[in-house]
C-alpha cells in the first residue's frame, strides 16, 4: 500500500480515469467517484487497485459517505480533489429548461459544495488534509472569439449559459473555502487551474509535483495567498512564491 490516500470527485470514472493514472504514478492510493446509479463497473476498474465511491451528487448525505468509503477503502485519506472540467459538462447542459437548471444545480453546484463542506469538516477534526480545487476552464458565449477557436480546434461546444454559471460558481466556491480555513491547523488548501486544451493526466501530473513540492517546503499558508490560482506550468519556489499565479 502507498503511503498517501487521494479521493477524486467531479469527473466520474471511466472520463477521468487519467487522473487516476497520474495519481498512481505519484505513489498514491486512489478512490475514485462514481455515479450511484451504477450497477456494473468497468473492466478496466473492477481489475485495478483503484477503489470506488459511490456519490448521489444530489444528496448531502451521500458526500458524507464518500468519504466514509473512501476512509474504508484505504483507513485514511490525505487528499482530497474536487476536479471542474467545464468542457466535460458543456454538452449535456447547452440549453436552459426548468429540468436542467434542477439538474445543472445537483451536478455542478450543489455537490461540490455538499462535498466540500464535509470535507473540511473531517479534515478540520482530524487535524489533518489537503483539498486541492482543479479548474479546466473553458470558454462561455460571451467568449466569442476564443470559443470559436475551441469549436474549430476540438469539436468542442463553449459553455452555455448554465456551466458557465457553474464555472463561476465554482471558483468562489474554492476561494472561499480555502478563505474561511486558512489558518485551521493541518488543513491545506491547493487552487489550480487550466485551459480547456489541457489534457487531464498532463494537469494532474503537473499538479501532484506542485502538491508534493509545497507540502515538501512546510510553507505556513496565510488567507492572501491559499486564495490565488496557481496556473499550469507554474514551478515552486521557497517562501509565498508557492502560491502566486
Amino acid at each position: 500500500m502507498m503511503e498517501k490516500t487521494v479521493l477524486f470527485a467531479g469527473k466520474e470514472y471511466p472520463a477521468g480515469s487519467a487522473l487516476a493514472s497520474a495519481a498512481i504514478n505519484h505513489r498514491r492510493n486512489v478512490v475514485v467517484t462514481v455515479p450511484a446509479t451504477m450497477e456494473t463497473l468497468p473492466e478496466s476498474l473492477a481489475a485495478s487497485e483503484i477503489a470506488v465511491a459511490a456519490w448521489n451528487k444530489s444528496s448531502s448525505v451521500s458526500a458524507r459517505s464518500v468519504i466514509l468509503q473512501a476512509e474504508n477503502a484505504f483507513h485514511r485519506v490525505d487528499e482530497a480533489v474536487l476536479y471542474f472540467d467545464t468542457a466535460w459538462f458543456s454538452p449535456r447542459f447547452q440549453t436552459v429548461t426548468p429540468e436542467l437548471c434542477s439538474r445543472a444545480v445537483d451536478e455542478m453546484i450543489s455537490s461540490y459544495l455538499y462535498l466540500s463542506m464535509e470535507l473540511t469538516t473531517r479534515f478540520t477534526k482530524l487535524k489533518g488534509g489537503t483539498i486541492i480545487f482543479m479548474l479546466k476552464a473553458a470558454p462561455g458565449l460571451a467568449d466569442a472569439p476564443s470559443a470559436a477557436t475551441l469549436r474549430s480546434d476540438t469539436g468542442a461546444v463553449p459553455a452555455g449559459i448554465l456551466p458557465a454559471a457553474a464555472e463561476a460558481a465554482f471558483r468562489v466556491l474554492a476561494e472561499s473555502t480555502a478563505a474561511k480555513y486558512a489558518d485551521k491547523d493541518g488543513l491545506r488548501f491547493l487552487l489550480v487551474r487550466t485551459d480547456y486544451d489541457t489534457s487531464d493526466g498532463q494537469f494532474a501530473g503537473w499538479m501532484f509535483e506542485y502538491l508534493d513540492a509545497l507540502l515538501v517546503s512546510k510553507v505556513k499558508q496565510d488567507t492572501r495567498h491559499t486564495v490565488q490560482w496557481v496556473k499550469l506550468g507554474a514551478k515552486p519556489s521557497a517562501g509565498f512564491n508557492l502560491f502566486r499565479k
